[in-house]
C-alpha cells in the first residue's frame, strides 16, 4: 500500500496551530437557541442531512454553530489519548481507497462532514457578519471572511403561528439569491436569527427557503451564563477578500473520511460531490 505513516507525536505536531490569535471583538452568552437545520438536495439524496445547531446571543454579537461538533471531533482525540490509535495513515493510493471504502461499515469511522464545519458569528451593533470554516482537508485550512452586511429588508405579514409556545408572526426578504419565508416572536424581543438572517423586531425562530431546500426551526430555549463568545482567527488561516474567494476556498477542498482498522487511523481523500447546493448563490 502507498501510504505515509506518522508517528502519534508527529501528527499532533502536523494538526496543532501555534500561531498567534487575531482577536476582533467578544462578548458573553446569554440565551441560547437551538435550531434544527435542514438541507434537501434533489440532484443526491445522500447529500440531503438534518443537524443540530445552536444560536448563542449576547449583548450585541451572536454565534451560529453545530451544537455536535466538538463531541465529533473530540471522538479522535479521546481514542489517541486512550491508546487505541498508535499511527496515522495518509492513503494516496485510489485502489487502496477502495478497498477501505468496500468494509466501511466494519471499520470505526470518523466522517469530517458528520457535522457543519462553519460558524457564522454577528455584531448587531455595527451590522458586521463573520464566516469561519475550520478544518478543511488534510492539511486544517481554516478560512475566514468578514463582511460588512446589513440586516435584510424585510416585509411582515399577517399570516401567525406558534412556535415553541411563542406567538409569532410571518416575514418574508430575498437574500443572495433566494426568498425567505420566517416566522419571528415579538416576545423575545431581539434582532437576531439563524445563520446570517437578522433584522427584525423579533427573535426568528423559523425560517424556510421557499424552494425548499433550506429550513431552519427552533426546538428549545435556554438561558446560559459563563459562556464566552469570541470572534477571532489566527495567522494561519486564510483571509477571504469577499464571499466569492470563500465559496472556491471551501469548494477546492476534498471530503475527508478517517476510518480506525485497529490501531491505524487511515485519513482518505475524495474529491467533493459536484451536486453540492450552495445556500448562498449571489454575492
Amino acid at each position: 500500500m502507498e501510504k505515509i505513516i506518522l508517528s502519534f507525536i508527529v501528527f499532533i505536531l502536523f494538526v496543532e496551530v501555534h500561531a498567534q490569535t487575531i482577536q476582533i471583538d467578544n462578548d458573553s452568552v446569554n440565551i441560547r437557541i437551538t435550531y434544527s437545520f435542514i438541507q434537501n438536495n434533489p440532484k443526491e439524496e445522500a447529500l440531503s442531512r438534518v443537524d443540530t445547531m445552536a444560536l448563542d446571543i449576547g449583548e450585541k454579537l451572536s454565534s451560529f454553530y453545530d451544537l455536535t461538533a466538538s463531541a465529533k471531533n473530540n471522538m479522535i482525540s479521546d481514542a489517541m489519548s486512550t491508546g487505541e490509535i498508535d499511527f496515522v495513515v495518509l492513503v494516496q493510493n485510489p485502489k487502496d481507497i477502495n478497498d477501505l471504502l468496500l468494509d466501511i461499515e466494519k471499520k470505526k469511522t470518523f466522517n469530517s462532514d458528520n457535522h457543519i464545519p462553519f460558524t457564522i458569528s454577528k455584531n448587531r451593533v455595527n451590522n458586521m457578519v463573520y464566516t469561519q470554516c475550520q478544518n478543511l482537508g488534510v492539511s486544517s485550512i481554516s478560512v475566514f471572511l468578514k463582511e460588512d452586511l446589513a440586516p435584510q429588508t424585510w416585509s411582515i405579514e399577517g399570516d401567525t403561528c406558534r412556535i415553541l409556545d411563542y406567538l409569532c408572526q410571518k416575514a418574508i426578504t430575498e437574500f443572495r439569491g433566494r426568498t425567505y419565508e420566517a416566522y419571528f416572536t415579538m416576545d423575545i424581543p431581539i434582532n437576531e436569527g439563524p445563520w446570517k438572517l437578522y433584522g427584525l423586531p423579533g427573535l426568528i425562530l423559523e425560517a424556510n427557503t421557499t424552494d425548499g431546500l433550506f429550513r431552519f426551526c427552533a426546538m428549545g430555549i435556554e438561558k446560559i451564563k459563563d459562556k464566552p463568545i469570541n470572534i477571532s482567527y489566527d495567522k494561519k488561516t486564510e483571509v477571504c477578500k469577499d464571499l466569492k474567494q470563500y465559496q472556491d476556498i471551501v469548494k477546492s477542498q476534498k471530503k475527508v473520511i478517517r476510518i480506525q482498522e485497529k490501531t491505524n487511523l487511515y485519513y482518505i481523500e475524495i474529491a467533493q460531490s459536484k451536486n453540492i447546493i450552495p445556500l448562498e448563490i449571489e454575492q
